[in-house]
């Protein structure tokens, strides 16, 4: 996001510029001329922005960092038929693991996360609890200005020993 508002930035000053050097040139004397300049450099700079975030997320490598570890007070997975639709987007039978967690001001909240990105390790732990893995750039320190959070996200759930419970059913009907 640094990266886009620094683009931006000096494609605003770039278009000022450049109407300024128009304006050298030109017969008018109105204003138009640099607001026109600053929102087209704006523009170019938003979309070049834009275009060198993807090409830094597609080229540089990424890695998982454990950012966060929250207390578990309980959990359940859920993955029944369900659905939602609203103004053309929509999800059925979405699988999800809800659960709630202790923040670090002592407040409970309730929070879900789907099952593709989690997964659950039954180890001796007394407390149960949530690691929280979010992809960061393998060279952060040296691209800090790129600023360049991929936004995906990994969740780990430490459970205590024998709290998954199996089930086999087979409807063959």
């Amino acid at each position: 996001m640094l990266t886009i508002i620094l683009c931006v930035l000096i494609g605003l000053v770039m278009g000022i510029v450049m109407a300024y050097k128009s304006k050298r040139y030109a017969t008018s004397n109105g204003i138009g001329e640099y607001i026109g300049g600053a929102l087209f450099g704006a523009f170019c700079g938003t979309f070049g922005g834009m275009v060198l975030m993807l090409l830094i997320n597609v080229v540089m490598p990424t890695h998982y960092v454990k950012t966060k570890t929250y207390d578990l007070v309980s959990m359940k997975d859920t993955n029944s038929l369900h659905g939602r639709f609203f103004l053309g987007s929509r999800n059925v039978n979405e699988c999800v693991y809800s659960f709630y967690r202790k923040n670090s001001d002592g407040s409970i909240e309730m929070n879900s996360v789907a099952v593709d990105a989690a997964k659950i390790f039954e180890d001796d732990s007394v407390h149960p609890r949530m690691d929280v893995y979010e992809e960061k750039l393998v060279f952060e320190n040296t691209l800090w200005v790129l600023d360049c959070s991929c936004g995906a996200s990994k969740y780990e759930f430490h459970i205590p020993k024998e709290s998954v419970v199996n089930q086999f059913k087979l409807d063959a009907e």
